[in-house]
């Protein structure tokens, strides 16, 4: 029985390159090089990739709101600890968005090591055993 998660298999036509895949991981959205390669944690990947960028976005546009609504007094001792105080929940959030987007990141990074891993095992096979 096929679910939704079982991808269809590849030809070896039709299959990117790992260095492609790399590209795509590293540069474009996290899971998006796995995802090519028809693996099930690059939807996952890029999942937590994007809600880290969506958090990510939201909460330096309010923490940029903040910084442009603010009467900062340079004479004021305690300001910095004021400062710190009134935009620490938003630089909580920029925070929680930036290790959700790193996670999935460097998770796409070993991914597209298995890739590699996988491409290599696959060339080193005999004859007809390197049909996948």
């Amino acid at each position: 029985m096929k679910t939704f998660l079982e991808p269809p298999k590849l030809t070896n036509s039709k299959i990117p390159s790992p260095k492609a895949c790399l590209i795509a991981n590293a540069l474009i959205l996290p899971g998006s090089g796995s995802l090519m390669r028809r693996r099930r944690e690059g939807y996952f990947q890029v999942t937590v990739g994007a809600l880290g960028l969506v958090i990510t976005g939201f909460a330096t546009a309010g923490l940029l709101q903040f910084l442009g609504n603010m009467n900062f007094d340079p004479s004021d001792p305690d300001g910095a600890a004021t400062f710190i105080h009134q935009a620490g929940p938003a630089l909580i959030w920029v925070g929680s968005g930036l290790a959700l987007f790193g996670f999935a990141w460097v998770w796409s990074l070993l991914s597209s090591a298995a890739i590699y891993r996988e491409d290599r095992q696959a060339r080193e096979l005999p004859g007809d055993l390197n049909c996948c």
